[in-house]
């Protein structure tokens, strides 16, 4: 133990004489753990994101989205868009429901980019939203469909602070704001986006409002989506069959739908992410490996510049295996000051991204721990190679080096 703690401090002492050889030398195990540890915080951030959003919504819950695109037979629609009456019929034909939250969602043209969407009273528990000040839409707004809405916390501030009792201009018509919605933090994923969204740029109707703008019938006005939400988790798993025999069947032209079941999503989204993550990871680790051939460059140099030294010690008794070890012990010293300064770099880039970005971010012990052993295990390999060469130079040889 004595004679290792004497080669830790022969180890420090080498590198601290020679401090812009071994910081020059470093830097590609600096850069390398710096991109490990920022790719595994924003993946494991991303991760944790989603799951959170995920478990919002519920493993109970399935999700109907309308089709980009109608189809047609040799000029005779085939498939038509959701409508309200689809919504109905599920509600009254699904069993094991809890709640169906029919919504109908549309961009605004206005400079702020407001998202309108025509909604019931259910799409507020569907997607457990928040009201911040004021009300939800009631069930008398809908019947009625009073021109009434409640707006996401963005669009509060992007129209001049408007609060409760305002009124605002939505598709060329004047709602009075009766709630305000809680902020929400943003989702960074396409393939969800359409579910995990962030209401903060929604104004939500009455989605009864939009039958006169529209001129058609209450029933059919047009729907984007459907949000069921059934009483048991188990109901969730044989859903999607029933939504679509429900749909489907007995109807002249059928809507043209898609159902979703966020659980299988969640499994998708895993699995993508842990693709993304191991080939991040192995551009990552190539990056450490070249800078472990750099530290390899510099102890190969530096075995050669202490020929003579290793000479004196070998004269004095030293056996091969200390002179390995010394080296050995000087190169996983090298590489682990690397880690350290690469986490941090690591961490502080983190860090920005989240700030700047707006990316969630998750810094976790076990991604430290993982750049530190990925460091300390190039040091071994960086320096295996040169600690051997060293210990087999001949003492009579190594004497006469100048």
């Amino acid at each position: 133990m004595r004679q290792l703690t004497r080669q830790l401090c022969e180890g420090f002492y080498s590198i601290r004489v020679h401090k812009l050889r071994s910081y020059l030398s470093v830097l590609g195990i600096v850069f390398g753990v710096a991109s490990v540890v920022a790719m595994l915080s924003v993946v494991e951030g991303a991760r944790n994101d989603v799951l959170e959003r995920l478990a919002r919504l519920g493993s109970n819950a399935v999700f109907v989205m309308q089709s980009p695109s109608s189809k047609s037979i040799e000029g005779v629609m085939a498939t038509r868009q959701l409508q309200l009456r689809d919504a109905k019929r599920l509600l009254t034909a699904t069993e094991s429901k809890q709640l169906v939250a029919p919504a109908y969602v549309m961009e605004s043209s206005g400079r702020t980019n407001t998202i309108v969407a025509g909604v019931t009273p259910e799409y507020f528990i569907a997607r457990q939203l928040r009201v911040q000040a004021g009300r939800e839409i009631s069930a008398l707004d809908q019947a009625n469909g009073a021109r009434v809405c409640v707006i996401g916390a963005d669009i509060s501030s992007k129209h001049d602070n408007v609060s409760v009792g305002g009124t605002i201009e939505l598709q060329g018509v004047a709602f009075t704001v009766v709630g305000v919605l809680t902020s929400e933090k943003s989702v960074h994923d396409r393939s969800l986006g359409s579910l995990l969204r962030n209401h903060g740029t929604f104004a939500l109707i009455p989605i009864t409002s939009l039958q006169q703008p529209m001129a058609i019938p209450r029933g059919e006005i047009p729907l984007t989506e459907m949000t069921v939400r059934m009483a048991t988790m188990s109901g969730a798993q044989y859903t999607p069959r029933v939504i679509r025999n429900i749909l489907e069947n007995g109807r002249a032209i059928p809507p043209a739908h898609s159902v979703v079941v966020p659980r299988q999503l969640l499994r998708q989204e895993q699995h993508a992410q842990h693709i993304f993550a191991i080939v991040v990871g192995c551009v990552a680790l190539i990056g450490v490996l070249i800078g472990g051939i750099g530290v390899m460059n510099i102890m190969l140099a530096n075995v050669a510049q202490r020929c003579h030294e290793i000479g004196i010690r070998r004269a004095i008794g030293a056996t091969q295996k200390q002179i390995a070890t010394l080296f050995l012990i000087e190169s996983i010293l090298l590489t682990l000051f690397g880690g350290v300064g690469g986490t941090l770099l690591g961490l502080a880039g983190s860090v920005a991204i989240a700030f700047f970005g707006g990316w969630p971010i998750s810094i976790t012990v076990w991604s430290i721990g993982v750049a530190l052993s990925m460091a300390g295990l190039v040091g071994i390999l960086a320096g295996y190679y040169p600690a051997i060469r060293a210990a087999k130079l001949d003492p009579v040889d190594a004497l006469r080096h100048e």
